[in-house]
This record gives C-alpha cells, structure tokens and sequence, in this order.
C-alpha cells in the first residue's frame, strides 16, 4: 500500500486509514495484481453506489454458505463447493467490475493468483466503504450524545 496508509483492525474489515489530504485529492489506493503494483483511483458516486450494489449482491450468496449446517451433507456439500469453486469466481467479477480497464479479467486469470485477487478484493473493499463505516460511527455517537 502507499506510505501514509495503514489499516485499522477491527472485526472483519480491516479499515483503511485516509487523511483528509488523501481523501480530498482522491489519493488511489495501491493494491498488487499479477506481480504488478496497480494504482486504484475512488469511483464517483454513481459508480460507487453501483460497486457496493454488486457488493452485497455478492454478500446475499455468500452468508448462506458459510451458515451452512452439517447436520444436511447434501447441503453442506453443496455449500463447500460454492466457496471453493463459485466464490472465487464471484469475488473476481465483482473486483473487475469496479474498474474493467484496470481490473481486465483475462490477464487476472492467466498471471495472478489467488491470494493476490482476495488480497486486492478485501483492500478495495475496505477503501470504497471505510468512509460509510467512519460516517455510520460519527452517527452513532451523535445520536448516543443526544440522548444523554
């Protein structure tokens, strides 16, 4: 990642810390595809919206699976599959279509691996919805404040 950022750990998502400067000139953010380091612009609104729209699209499939019981073989079977096969497919079409010029799914599949497309997945995540998280907390303590 480039000097400046850093990750601050929380559960699950891992937030990217932005100061303002950065956020203000729409400082990309670095992820590394294909042994290549690749510099990510933000989206604009419109097409931000549209991302996390694939997002959680992508999170709907998803939490089914990882609930999936034992106590149905059959289901869990089937869940198991969709993680190791279907997911890793998923996560990829959802990370080139927030930028398919920068993110061209062929040249991924051909000279990346694995651990570099999640690796950029969970960084690009953490970058387009970091500000919602910050903006959901500064809510949440407003409103604990008010109440008092």
């Amino acid at each position: 990642m480039t000097k400046g950022r850093g990750a601050q750990k929380g559960r699950g998502l891992a937030l990217l810390e932005r100061s303002e400067a950065q956020a203000v000139t729409r400082d990309p953010v670095v992820v590394r595809l294909c042994g290549e380091e690749v510099r990510v612009p933000p989206l604009t609104v419109r097409r931000s919206r549209e991302w996390r729209e694939k997002l959680s699209a992508l999170a709907e499939k998803v939490v089914p699976l990882v609930e999936a019981s034992t106590e149905d073989p059959s289901a869990f079977a089937s869940a198991v599959k969709s993680i190791l096969v279907d997911f890793p497919d998923d996560v990829l079409d959802t990370l080139c279509a927030y930028d398919p010029e920068l993110f061209v799914r062929e040249k991924i599949e051909e000279e990346a691996y694995d651990d570099e497309v999640l690796t950029a997945f969970t960084t690009l995540c953490s970058f387009v919805l970091t500000p919602f998280f910050v903006a959901a907390g500064a809510v949440r303590s407003a409103a604990t404040t008010a109440k008092r």
